[in-house]
């Protein structure tokens, strides 16, 4: 059986979140409505109700006279980012940990997947690799089975993409970092521990944002 075919406001609402919004170099830059429909194949009105629906969702801006902005994210913004992922995922470790549920061979794929790309510097492996980094800690979100907890901390995705891979940019040696660091909070988890669990993931988090905060 073939998958649904997109309509042509879907297919520019999954562009511009998983291709223009994760890019940093977008940042603070306003969209074309006819550049991004001429790429798609599509009309401007698809792209047009596409665009509506991101600046419900905060993740653009719509500036009447001007268009569509990317806005990039205060230093305000960055803190509360990294304070909220924190909050749940440092829960999360503790609840998969006290079920017996963390999912250690698929987080331990998704760094042996992040460590083929660590030395790849170009924008198109840089945004594979923190779509890895992504899904590394989504999924011990996700083993908690709490839908709540999830549906918040997936609704963060795009901003924790673009600042990821603008985190990596700023630091050429910070791949193999979070490598490193990927792997201490998978051997915390995998021995039940949770205070090293927390420390990991407090360290990890706290390396990212101060790599983002830097002037």
């Amino acid at each position: 059986m073939s998958s649904r075919k997109l309509s042509g406001r879907d297919a520019a609402y999954q562009h511009l979140l998983q291709v223009v919004l994760t890019d940093p170099s977008n940042a603070g830059t306003f969209l074309s409505e006819q550049d991004i429909a001429t790429q798609l194949g599509i009309s401007r009105t698809p792209v047009r109700e596409a665009m509506l629906l991101l600046n419900a969702r905060g993740l653009i801006e719509l500036v009447p006279h001007r268009g569509a902005m990317v806005p990039a994210l205060t230093t305000s913004q960055i803190r509360q980012l990294f304070a909220f992922r924190e909050l749940i995922e440092v829960r999360a470790a503790d609840l998969t940990i006290a079920a017996g549920a963390v999912p250690l061979g698929i987080m331990q794929t998704l760094v042996a997947q992040q460590e083929e790309l660590k030395q790849d510097s170009d924008m198109a492996s840089s945004k594979a690799f923190i779509a890895l980094d992504g899904d590394f800690h989504l999924t011990m979100v996700r083993s908690t089975e709490n839908e709540y907890m999830i549906e918040a901390y997936e609704a963060i995705r795009t901003r924790q993409l673009m600042v990821g891979t603008e985190a990596i940019f700023r630091m050429p040696n910070r791949r193999e970092q979070v490598c490193e660091e990927h792997q201490q909070i998978l051997e915390a988890l995998a021995g039940r521990d949770l205070a090293a669990a927390e420390r990991s993931i407090v360290q990890h988090l706290k390396t990212t944002r101060d790599v983002l905060l830097l002037t």
